[in-house]
């Protein structure tokens, strides 16, 4: 609630700063001139129409005259003073004639921001018009505004006396929204330095554009730069305007990016940057007015975009989004009574217009700045309790993990007692057996069970030393940096070591090879040779191809091929399409080798894919061969530890088990 009324309260204040109660009154009338073709004698001879004070003429071609009656203020004494000045601002206008009769004839004097600075007589960065009598009967004095751009002519006249107390009052204001602006940069540059995020680096450039388009409309980039000439300012004055333009809508586009925007919304941002940039490339090639009108309709679509974006962004928190919309409001309220004006030159808009656009010095960022920083705010409160469930999560899995691992050394070790313990009666039995068979002949009945004897100790023995070899294996770390491994070699002795080597066909590429573990690669193989020798359909080959990848592609290369083929020639891939079941991470590698191992399987007998890497799955229509199922369960498990993966699928009467590791 604090915030909320810090922000209302610095901008009302703002909004509602005013100088001090003048001693003289001004009675104004305007005429427009789009050719600029009329002499004084016409204008002096033309009707006028009523004029406000700071009213918003928008942007209008050719030129401006305002008649001017200068009165005492109401209550202040009848006859005017002999001498006073007239003050015209803001800084930016242009070119400012002021034409009076004396002695019968017209007297003209030029100000503005093309003329050279040392005209300019207010010490407060206004274009000020020092007379030094008081015009016989009141005669009226006549102003001629040319300006490029949209015209808020602010004019006032003061005495002697009240001279120095209205230069102290605005150059203190000017002042103020400087500091104002300064500290809000100060702020952003201090929060940036503790967490170099994009967000606070647009804001501290977007509070930068403001500052120094504030200083140049308040005349204190002249001041700073003397030699500089009006062109170079009056330009350099409309390129911060299209500048700040389009921080204002990086800065409303980092406030939403963060949470995952609409399409659309993005596609409006480019937009309204495009509209910016073309504002700057008009200006450059002095067509100023145009490229003030185009920056200054991508200013009044703002608000209506971020209110888009606050609505449609599909992760804003409820917070962040109530925030954001009521921003979004306001602003479009402050275009209401700035903007629109500026663009439809309305008496009804011009009334109620509370702001000359980002002519003012009021608008120095503070309301949008504080916005974004009560949001900062918000966002880094919400990153706390973010990053403590974070760390609450990591500290569980921490645990989960500890309880795993102590549990997996509680199996290990129980796997290793229970291998010891059921090593020795087995081993007994074969004594026994071997004694048993030195007898005298038994007969056929007792030689068929010492046989049936002997070939269930031996599938024992092989189960219990295979799972003791499994669970050591798993707990095997790999190497940290393995050395590569030629894909061809390897997996010819990996096939020596198998039964019916005859019947296999092999498509390896040259220059293949793996870079991992090699003992573990080995046991990955291994498993998945086997599997496919073990439930192949007799007489039908086990393909293992061999692919390089790189990213997604496959990288072509010439191939050799060990063992016996199926009369492909070397260099064929064998129509081998990998398949990826994920992204392969590119973190790991860009370079990939891919094995597919496929055997040919009777329909009925095909795997359940959803089970078939589950530990000691076995289809049901091979429960009578050796194993227990955990051969895949461990291969699996294994190529994640070296940074790969296991995949599987069939087609066309084959099962296909794809191992992909770094090459």
């Amino acid at each position: 609630m604090t915030r909320q009324f810090l922000l209302v309260l610095i901008f009302f204040w703002q909004a509602l700063a005013q100088a001090s109660t003048p001693t003289l009154r001004l009675e104004m009338t305007l005429l427009k001139d789009p050719q600029a073709r009329l002499s004084i004698e016409q204008v002096a001879a033309s009707e006028f129409t009523p004029l406000k004070n700071n009213q918003v003429l928008g942007f209008v071609a050719g030129s401006v005259w305002v008649r001017l009656q200068v009165r005492p203020a109401q209550g202040g004494p009848e006859q005017g003073p002999r001498s006073f000045t007239l003050r015209i601002g803001p800084n930016n206008l242009e070119q400012i004639d002021l034409f009076f009769q004396r002695d019968g004839q017209w007297v003209q004097q030029v100000r503005g921001a093309l003329t050279p600075q040392a005209s300019r007589a207010c010490p407060d960065y206004l274009h000020c018009f020092a007379l030094d009598a008081w015009p016989p009967d009141a005669a009226p004095l006549y102003l001629r505004i040319e300006h490029r751009g949209f015209t808020a002519p602010q004019i006032e006249v003061d005495t002697p006396d009240s001279l120095p107390a209205d230069v102290a009052t605005r150059t203190r204001n000017v002042t103020i929204s400087m500091v104002i602006g300064l500290g809000l940069l100060a702020v952003g540059i201090v929060l940036l330095l503790t967490d170099r995020s994009r967000l606070l680096l647009i804001f501290c450039g977007f509070q930068l554009s403001i500052l120094l388009h504030v200083a140049s409309n308040a005349g204190l980039l002249a001041t700073a730069w003397p030699s500089a000439s009006g062109t170079t300012l009056a330009t350099l004055n409309a390129l911060f305007l299209s500048l700040r333009v389009a921080m204002t809508g990086l800065l409303a586009w980092a406030v939403i990016q963060p949470h995952q925007p609409t399409r659309p919304y993005l596609q409006g941002g480019g937009l309204l940057l495009l509209l910016c940039a073309g504002s700057a490339i008009l200006i450059f090639s002095d067509d100023k007015q145009i490229g003030i009108q185009l920056v200054t309709v991508a200013y009044a679509l703002i608000p209506f975009w971020q209110l888009y974006g606050a609505w449609s962004a599909r992760a804003l928190t409820p917070s962040h989004r109530r925030v954001l919309l009521g921003a979004s409001l306001v602003y479009i309220l402050m275009l209401v009574f700035g903007v629109l004006p500026i663009l439809f030159d309305r008496p009804l808009l011009s009334e109620f217009a509370q702001f000359h656009h980002v002519t003012d010095w009021r608008l120095n960022g503070a309301p949008i700045a504080l916005v974004f920083l009560w949001l900062t705010m918000m966002e880094r409160s919400l990153q706390r309790r973010t990053r403590a469930k974070e760390l609450e999560a990591l500290r569980r899995q921490a645990e989960a993990a500890k309880l795993h691992q102590s549990e997996a050394d509680e199996r290990g070790a129980l796997i290793d007692m229970l291998t010891h313990e059921l090593k020795n009666p087995l081993g007994t039995i074969r004594f026994a057996l071997a004694s048993l068979r030195q007898q005298p002949p038994l007969s056929g009945d007792a030689q068929q069970r010492l046989q049936t004897i002997d070939v269930s100790t031996r599938r024992m023995d092989e189960l219990v030393e295979r799972v003791a070899n499994f669970a050591k294996v798993e707990r095997i770390a790999p190497k940290v940096n393995p050395l590569p491994l030629d894909a061809a070699a390897l997996i010819q002795d990996l096939l020596s070591d198998l039964p019916r080597s005859e019947t296999w066909e092999v498509q390896v590429p040259e220059g293949a090879t793996f870079r991992c573990d090699r003992q573990l690669l080995c046991v990955v193989l291994e498993n998945l040779m086997t599997n496919a020798s073990k439930y192949a359909l007799p007489g039908e080959p086990v393909r293992i191809e061999v692919a390089l990848l790189k990213g997604e592609g496959l990288v072509q290369t010439p191939g050799q091929t060990p063992g016996q083929t199926d009369g492909r020639t070397p260099g064929q891939t064998g129509g081998l399409r990998p398949r990826l079941t994920r992204p392969l991470d590119p973190a790991v590698t860009d370079r990939w080798v891919r094995v597919e191992i496929s055997n040919g399987v009777d329909p009925a007998s095909i795997p359940d894919p959803a089970s078939v890497f589950d530990r000691y799955y076995r289809h049901p229509n091979f429960q009578n061969k050796s194993g227990m199922g955990l051969g895949l369960s461990v291969a699996k498990s294994i190529a994640q530890k070296i940074r790969g993966e296991v995949s599987y699928r069939h087609s066309n009467g084959r099962v296909f088990f794809v191992l992909t590791v770094p090459a």
